[in-house]
Formats: structure tokens, C-alpha cells, sequence
């Protein structure tokens, strides 16, 4: 299962990282990844003209796409858009962190899982 990560890099800006979640064969249960230790989930809604601009997450955490779209921007200027099942592990908590804008007349709905 693929996520994109975001994440501080040593030079105090935001990056985006593509990686595998690891997963083990349960057999006819199917695959299965460690165990995430989490204490708060929440879904998120916003408007369709969503802008947060440059701003770093609280705390590390999941945000797992349910509808619309979203473009993110990270340090170097780089944007990607991300879509409904797009899967981000958000992890710039420090420094300079990324700014998000709804896609054109797209509402986003989110599944949020704050990781402890």
C-alpha cells in the first residue's frame, strides 16, 4: 500500500516522500501492517474554496482522502494533487511545513488519525 509522506528535511523545508506501507500475509484474511498506536480520529469537511496557506500539523498524523481534491505545496515550490483514497502521512511539525488548497470548486472530506 502506497502513502505520501510530508516531512521537515534538515534544511528546515518540507519534502514529499513516496513510500510502502509493509504489509504481512494473514492468508484468507489478506494483508495486514503493524499496528499504529492512535488515540484520536476525526472526519474533516471543507469548503469548496479551502486554502490553508503555509502552516506545520500539530502532531504527526494520517489523513486518508475520502472525497474531492487537494493540492499541496511543499518547501522547494514542488505541488502535487492528491485525490479521493490518497493516503498522507503528515509529519512537518517543525520549520517552515506546507500550504494546501482545495482543487477548484471541490469540497474535501477527510478522515483525520492523529498518531500518538
Amino acid at each position: 500500500m502506497q502513502i505520501t509522506r510530508i516531512y521537515t528535511g534538515q534544511d528546515g523545508q518540507s519534502h514529499f516522500a513516496d513510500e510502502e506501507i509493509a504489509m504481512e500475509d494473514h492468508g484468507p484474511l489478506g494483508l495486514f501492517s503493524l499496528a499504529f498506536g492512535s488515540s484520536t480520529i476525526f472526519f474533516r469537511e471543507t469548503p469548496d474554496a479551502f486554502v490553508y496557506d503555509w502552516h506545520r500539523v500539530a502532531c504527526r498524523e494520517y489523513v486518508i482522502l475520502l472525497e474531492g481534491g487537494l493540492e499541496v505545496e511543499i518547501g522547494d515550490g514542488t505541488q502535487r494533487i492528491f485525490r479521493r483514497g490518497d493516503i498522507l502521512l503528515v509529519e512537518d511539525t517543525q520549520d517552515q511545513g506546507h500550504a494546501t488548497r482545495a482543487l477548484a470548486g471541490q469540497r474535501i472530506k477527510a478522515l483525520v488519525i492523529l498518531l500518538d
